[in-house]
């Protein structure tokens, strides 16, 4: 019985030991491969610093204001006869829109005329008595009472002509304001009111908004005001003969997805005071608009064109790493093997493309893709982008149309890494369902 239960325990002491061995080697296998994972070189996408044309611009957000904006309302009560225009069309200053029954005021018309040729007879009457009182007076046939009452009668009809005289005036005026016409050029907006409704003066009938040219109103932070005081405008090139051989600053109006150019314009004007619980300060710039793309009360991003940067060094934003110790890039070393973290102080931002101040010089190369486990020193394998940028090009896409651009390069390089990352997980797993093959 003891013999049996030293043999029992013996194998269970070397049905341990098998176990704890092969636990041992597959968790050495599995070290050894993370180790190999490490030294293993990353696949990256590098570009190259080289010259170009920077655009430095101010973004804002802007709202879209009409030079001329009108309501229309009636000037005398009625019907609402007739409507000659289509929603939303252009329009002519003086073009007849729409007409109130004018019945009412054709017939005042006519009884105010009635009223002035009735007093013009009696007046002319008046006047030839008073003739002869003339002439009888001289005689000493009548007295002086009797001409000085025919004088008078004389004066009378004349005041009373004068009065039905504005009187005529006042009733064709009212007949002309039946007809309501177009007091600007424009787009007219929908119309409140359907013929056959009783309007009034306080009846909304339709509005009109002058929109080309059309504005543009957006604020600035107040202390970047000095800016756009030290060039001129569209009214202080007017006054201010020193500085009228300097451009005036250049505005575009972009889409609100920031990836067109609705319309180019000017700054016009800047307001004359300070919103004190923003700290900004209004600025409004005068578009063409002859596309009409620009509608009232729209916003658009507004983007100030202050000044062009020429032939200086560039890169693309995909390059800029952020850390603790600040902003940085990764820098291929000469024999292309490998990498080392580079701090840079960065400039604008133009297009996709950012101004470097400092830190890279021009034919260096950087890795704009691929950085996710990059480290100081680490060891890469390089893919080229298959698209090179230009040197001094100064077209302006869009200002993150270079951002949303991914070369064929890049994408095949990310689906490598995925399907070498899916291989590598699949080979590890069957290692530890299957220690014996290794």
């Amino acid at each position: 019985m003891r013999q049996k239960s030293l043999a029992i325990l013996a194998l269970i002491l070397i049905a341990t030991g098998i176990g704890w061995k092969i636990f041992d080697s597959a968790k050495n296998s599995e070290g050894d491969k993370k180790s190999a994972n490490k030294m293993r070189p990353s696949s990256v996408v590098v570009d190259t610093v080289i010259p170009g044309d920077i655009t430095v611009t101010l973004s804002a957000i802007g709202t879209v204001i009409p030079r001329n904006s009108v309501t229309v309302f009636p000037q005398v009560n009625g019907i609402l006869s007739q409507v000659f225009f289509r929603e939303g069309e252009f329009v002519r200053a003086g073009q007849l829109l729409a007409q109130i029954d004018p019945r009412t005021y054709e017939a005042a018309l006519k009884q105010s005329k009635g009223n002035l040729e009735r007093d013009q007879n009696l007046l002319k009457n008046a006047e030839l008595d008073f003739k002869r009182y003339s002439q009888l007076l001289s005689q000493e046939s009548i007295s002086q009472q009797v001409f000085d009452t025919q004088k008078a009668l004389v004066a009378q009809y004349s005041a009373a002509v004068h009065a039905d005289q504005a009187q005529v005036d006042t009733a064709a005026l009212q007949l002309e304001f039946s007809h309501i016409t177009a007091p600007i050029s424009g787009k007219i907006g929908l119309r409140q009111v359907d013929p056959g409704n009783l309007v009034q003066s306080s009846t909304a009938l339709f509005s009109i908004a002058q929109i080309s040219p059309t504005t543009v109103v957006f604020p600035i932070p107040q202390n970047q005001l000095g800016i756009f005081l030290k060039r001129p405008h569209s009214d202080s090139s007017k006054h201010n003969q020193a500085t009228a051989q300097t451009m005036p600053i250049k505005i575009e109006a972009w889409d609100t997805d920031n990836k067109s150019v609705i319309d180019l314009g000017q700054l016009d004007s800047v307001d004359n005071i300070v919103d004190l619980s923003t700290g900004t300060i209004k600025l409004k710039a005068v578009f063409p608009n002859q596309s009409a793309r620009l509608f009232a009360n729209q916003f658009v991003n507004v983007h100030a064109i202050l000044e062009t940067r020429k032939n200086v060094l560039t890169m693309p934003t995909t390059a800029v790493q952020r850390g603790t110790a600040g902003i940085f890039v990764y820098k291929l070393t000469q024999d292309g093997t490998s990498v080392e973290v580079v701090p840079v102080k960065l400039g604008p931002v133009d297009a996709g493309k950012v101004l470097i101040e400092s830190g890279l010089d021009a034919g260096d190369r950087i890795v704009v893709d691929g950085t996710d486990k990059l480290r100081n020193g680490a060891k890469v394998i390089v893919s080229e982008p298959s698209s090179k940028r230009g040197g001094t090009s100064s077209t302006r896409e869009g200002p993150q149309s270079n951002l949303h651009d991914k070369s064929p390069s890049s994408e095949e390089h990310t689906r490598n890494k995925a399907a070498n990352s899916e291989s590598t997980t699949t080979k590890s797993t069957d290692t530890l369902a299957n220690p014996k093959k290794q």
